[in-house]
């Protein structure tokens, strides 16, 4: 059954994106007659990128990508929905995964129907997130989903680069620099920071924080290591149901 309805929407997404090649001219004018008229759940979520504004190749810099070369992965949408055997690349300035598609390179613009995605060997995920006083939605990698999700993200910052002011240092030039921050999702409930000092990191195992520290000690863990992290994070989850 499953197979049959992957198949289905595979050929109807083949179809409708061999009429995008096909009138690749006047695409846009297509996308909101016969185009959006043959609408797949899947291009629900996938359009053409607008090559001009964006520039491919030529005007992104080193930096904006998670990793400049592709990989290969698969998408899983909402409901039930598998699109496989896919070459993606995370595009970490706009948030945006990006896949090619026969002769298009096609960008994700409703991540909100996407349940994961396969990228290289990691697992990303889009969900919302606690920023200050707002509850935002982003792209994570899941990095343990037992009980609780120990989650990635990923930031694009914009380096300005120095001029020569003396013979004794040299110029730097404009950069993009990515960055990463862990959260913890609890449920549903939005991501949440983790805590940078280690005062106010203990505080967040409440009554189990000594525990906590005994585990981290005794295995030599650091809150710096994604794996290391991920092993606090399933320890914590396990005393919680062990009670």
């Amino acid at each position: 059954m499953n197979f049959m309805r992957n198949v289905k929407g595979l050929v109807v997404f083949i179809f409708l994106f061999a009429n995008v090649v096909m009138f690749r001219s006047n695409v846009i004018a297509q996308r909101s007659t016969s185009i959006q008229g043959q609408q797949t759940y899947f291009n629900k979520f996938a359009n053409n990128l607008d090559r001009i504004k964006r520039g491919e190749q030529k005007v992104l810099p080193v930096g904006y990508y998670f990793d400049e070369g592709w990989k290969d992965g698969a998408i899983y949408a909402k409901p039930n929905t598998e699109i496989q055997n896919l070459q993606l690349r995370y595009c970490v300035l706009n948030q945006e995964f990006e896949f090619i598609r026969e002769t298009d390179t096609l960008s994700i613009t409703k991540p909100v129907l996407v349940d994961s995605i396969k990228f290289g060997d990691k697992c990303f995920i889009y969900t919302n997130y606690s920023n200050s006083n707002h509850v935002e939605s982003s792209y994570f990698e899941l990095l343990s989903f037992k009980g609780y999700m120990l989650l990635q993200k990923y930031d694009c910052k914009f380096v300005k680069g120095k001029k020569q002011v003396s013979s004794f240092e040299e110029p730097t030039d404009d950069a993009y620099l990515i960055t990463s921050r862990f959260y913890l999702k609890k449920n549903d409930s939005p991501a949440v920071l983790l805590p940078k000092s280690k005062t106010s990191f203990f505080n967040m195992f409440g009554n189990r924080k000594e525990k906590m520290k005994k585990f981290m000690k005794v295995n030599k863990l650091k809150r710096s290591k994604s794996d290391d992290l991920s092993k606090i994070i399933k320890y914590y989850y396990y005393l919680n149901t062990k009670s």
